[in-house]
């Protein structure tokens, strides 16, 4: 049976919440995972280091959100707007409008530069695998 990114998740909702010696087993290749992402990420913002140094990962085993957690917190990052700002569509490259600082009346046009989507599609392969095969391990 082929396991999606969803399979923690769905194995809490059928069974209840993770034991701890499930969560035990499943906890460093959850970790593992959202490393390999992460790392992904970080290289994609190399271009802003505070955004970069920002991403940090965890694991959660709760019946509404379990599997590999990646965050950009925005109250630790003084200028996470332009987080949001900088991923646009999380997609591709998409043209905004930025004033130009101390000009009200000028703006500049500038592309996103989207890091997280991309990041994420690129290493969801590997991350599903390592996942994979801790489920598999833990249940066999």
């Amino acid at each position: 049976m082929p396991i999606e990114t969803t399979g923690i998740r769905d194995a809490i909702r059928r069974f209840g919440t993770a034991d701890a010696e499930l969560r035990a087993e499943l906890t460093p290749a959850t970790l593992e995972a959202a490393d390999v992402v992460a790392a992904q990420i970080r290289s994609n913002y190399s271009w802003s280091p505070p955004i970069a140094g920002s991403v940090s990962t965890s694991a959660s085993f709760s019946a509404t959100g379990g599997g590999a957690v990646i965050r950009i917190p925005e109250r630790d990052y003084p200028h996470a707007g332009e987080v949001r700002t900088f991923e646009g569509n999380g997609v591709s490259p998409t043209p905004f409008e930025q004033p130009v600082y101390g000009h009200k009346d000028r703006s500049v046009t500038k592309m996103t530069r989207p890091s997280i989507g991309p990041g994420v599609r690129d290493k969801r392969p590997e991350a599903v695998a390592i996942i994979a095969a801790a489920v598999h391990k833990a249940f066999n």
